[in-house]
């Protein structure tokens, strides 16, 4: 039996973080994320079911943003994680979570996880946060602008990932990864859950014990 064991717990300063912003409109950008670019990524051979992107609006969008697993040319989706009511951001930045504990596709080298929205228009914007730095182990940040991808390796998106494996020694499993926060494993943390850090300013986590 595979659990998903996500690590509500850690504790993560959003504030101190040294992080770009764009927006996501019909005009500019439609979508945004995470490439994976090798098995080195904490990504690779998960089911990815819970994403959290920091978003605010500036005017008044409508319509969904989407978060979704798919191919690297972005013309497959595997999984829909899930979907928000961009009408209902506040102009402040605040955590939300896309969840979809059904999804089935495992990542493999060059897929894609994406929020995606192109409605609004330049004045009626969904807002995210990037990071100017490499900070994700085999992974890159990526924009689409309605005809073509750009990719850059050395700025990261600002993230979190949460997903399943099983192994093959334990009847527990469990993955996650936090990506862009200048953070480490805190004391308070469950003891159940032993922290890998695998790149700066980010966590990788393995469930073990009882549950």
């Amino acid at each position: 039996t595979a659990y998903n064991l996500v690590n509500e717990g850690l504790a993560i300063s959003q504030t101190a973080q040294d992080s770009g912003d764009d927006t996501l409109n019909s005009a500019d950008k439609h979508r945004t994320g995470l490439r994976v670019d090798g098995g080195s990524n904490a990504c690779s051979g998960r089911i990815i079911t819970k994403v959290g992107y920091e978003l605010k609006k500036t005017g008044s969008p409508t319509g969904n943003a989407t978060v979704v697993v798919c191919n690297d040319a972005g013309t497959t989706i595997y999984d829909t994680i899930g979907t928000l009511d961009v009408s209902t951001l506040t102009t402040s930045y605040v955590w939300y979570t896309f969840e979809n504990t059904s999804a089935t596709h495992t990542i493999v080298d060059s897929d894609k996880i994406e929020l995606r929205y192109n409605g609004g228009d330049g004045s009626n914007t969904v807002n995210y946060h990037w990071k100017d730095s490499d900070e994700v182990t085999s992974g890159s940040y990526i924009t689409y602008n309605g005809s073509s991808y750009t990719t850059n390796s050395s700025r990261s998106p600002q993230i979190k990932i949460y997903g399943t494996v099983t192994f093959t020694d334990s009847s527990k499993s469990g993955f996650g990864q936090v990506a862009n926060f200048a953070d480490n494993p805190h004391d308070s943390d469950p003891s159940e859950m032993l922290f890998q850090k695998d790149f700066a300013s980010a966590q990788n986590w393995i469930g073990g014990g009882d549950y």
